[in-house]
């Protein structure tokens, strides 16, 4: 929370002219409301990857006797487990996938979810995920201002922002 505002700043002058204004507008009020965003503890609370997205995952390994692994958990962190889902279909898939399949996967996470003695629907979960899509803003800035700048990092945090900023504009989330 008290780093956020500085890597705002750096953001705003590395991409001002690469962002669409609306999104960097959503990056800014983001900023804003840093205070309440980075504070947030209202249950339900778990353990949550923070960087849940398909370059940290991988698929029928061991011989096909595990289906998935996930990797790099150096951001794992307490906090509603709806960030890690609005922060994947937000940054990971892109826009035209998300609107696509967002129904069909948010109602899947809440079957599987409840199939596991945690019930849940995709009204129950609606403003957590949306809350979630944030994620993917916070992330991009964070990582943007505190990682070497390179090429290949300006492109996929843009990407990322773009993702979740799409989201968040489309749902609302701020």
């Amino acid at each position: 929370r008290a780093l956020y505002p500085n890597a705002q700043a750096i953001w705003r002058e590395r991409y001002a002219d690469q962002l669409e204004p609306e999104y960097m507008a959503i990056c800014e009020e983001l900023n804003d409301l840093a205070g309440s965003y980075f504070t947030r503890t209202a249950p339900p609370q778990c353990l949550i990857h923070g960087d849940f997205r398909l370059d940290n995952m991988l698929f029928d390994i061991k011989g096909g006797t595990e289906p998935i692994a996930v990797l790099d958990w150096q951001t794992v962190a307490l906090g509603n487990g709806l960030t890690d889902i609005g922060y994947f279909l937000g940054c990971g898939i892109g826009g035209d996938l998300r609107r696509l399949h967002e129904a069909e996967l948010l109602d899947l996470y809440c079957s599987e979810m409840t199939a596991r003695g945690v019930p849940m629907t995709r009204d129950s979960v609606w403003d957590d995920y949306r809350l979630g899509g944030l994620h993917g803003i916070s992330t991009a800035v964070f990582s943007a201002a505190y990682v070497e700048r390179t090429p290949r990092g300006d492109e996929n945090f843009l990407s990322m922002a773009r993702g979740a900023c799409d989201l968040a504009l489309e749902h609302n989330s701020l």
